[in-house]
């Protein structure tokens, strides 16, 4: 805004001074062009979907102790919770890809 526009908000009112309905309108479209930037790089946060080893193993059509030996060796990679193991099944579908 140049120093002959201002703007004053008063309780759920905005009154414009000096401001031409073409600079509003730029004003807006700046706005709107703002909003789907942030929309378009918006990445909702998936929740993480905890499988056992017994789920991974039926998911991968393989023994249990293959799941086992696959963590050993680094290829899946382990979440402990408690006294219990867990794997993540986006890190258990990017690890079929890798391998």
């Amino acid at each position: 805004m140049s120093h002959n526009e201002s703007f004053l908000i008063m309780d759920d009112s905005t009154i414009l001074h000096n401001i031409t309905a073409k600079k509003l309108y730029s004003l807006f479209e700046e706005l709107r062009n703002d909003f789907f930037d942030l929309k378009n790089k918006f990445e909702p946060k998936i929740p993480d979907e905890l499988m056992s080893p017994k789920e991974v193993a039926h998911m991968l059509k393989c023994d249990l102790s293959t799941i086992y030996n696959w963590a050993k060796k680094g290829r899946l990679i382990r979440h402990g919770l408690g006294n219990r193991t867990y794997y993540k099944r986006h890190e258990v579908e990017s690890a079929i890809i890798q391998y």
